[in-house]
């Protein structure tokens, strides 16, 4: 084979690899993307079910301070955070949409959120007409229950949030994984055929040039005329 045709080859297959290792990384690169997407999902996840425990436990603050001191004030950070517990509890449910063990928590959850505002409502509304029997009510621990379940609920499903969260990290550092080890590999392989190349192009065209020269030189002093193999090493 001729020394282009050689070359020729070198470059198509150095070009294949390169494309065909941009269109290999970009797929992982593209998995990575998804993976990680599904990491900062789960943050997301976890930090709106502690946000949700704060919000009624806001509420539950706001409802005692109300009827501790009869002070109407108490009553905005209640209402504020009943509505936040509300809209909390609705993006849960749709972040997790795709998890039906999840979606059958937040079912009962919701059951003992419900219950939980209905017993806060309950006492402050019964508190206009009787505070003996709002205060009576609160000290039943009937709400403290509904809170026991509902942080029962909410540590259930946290714990399944991070479940998830250390496998959905694995799975990413995997994937980078993989890409680290492609890269590697196609330094390697770039390594080598430069190398061959440059061995290909030495053995061709540099050798049989100082052939040539040390022949010219020889016969520019005088020396007997030599046959010049070299010639045959540029067929």
């Amino acid at each position: 084979m001729s020394l282009k045709k050689k070359l020729l080859l070198l470059l198509t297959l150095l070009f294949l690899l390169f494309f065909v290792n941009v269109a290999f990384v970009h797929i992982l690169e593209s998995k990575s993307e998804d993976k990680l997407l599904w990491v900062n999902h789960t943050h997301q996840v976890l930090s709106t079910s502690d946000k949700l425990l704060i919000s009624l436990a806001d509420a539950e603050t706001g409802q005692r301070g109300y009827l501790l001191t009869n002070d109407k004030h108490y009553l905005e950070p209640y209402l504020r955070a009943i509505k936040v517990t509300e809209d909390l509890l609705f993006e849960l449910k749709r972040l997790t949409a795709d998890n039906p063990k999840q979606q059958t928590l937040l079912k009962a959850l919701e059951i003992d959120i419900d219950k939980k505002c209905a017993e806060l409502k309950q006492s402050i509304d019964l508190f206009e007409t009787d505070s003996t029997a709002a205060l009576q009510l609160v000290s039943s621990d009937v709400g403290k229950q509904y809170m026991d379940n509902i942080r029962w609920y909410l540590l259930s499903f946290s714990s399944e949030e991070n479940r998830l969260l250390e496998k959905r990290k694995g799975d990413y550092r995997e994937v980078r994984a993989y890409i680290s080890t492609i890269i590697i590999i196609e330094v390697l392989v770039m390594l080598f055929l430069a190398v061959f190349t440059f061995t290909i192009i030495n053995k061709n065209l540099f050798e049989p040039l100082l052939k040539l020269i040390m022949v010219t030189k020889k016969m520019e002093k005088g020396a007997p005329c030599v046959r010049l193999l070299v010639a045959s090493n540029f067929h």
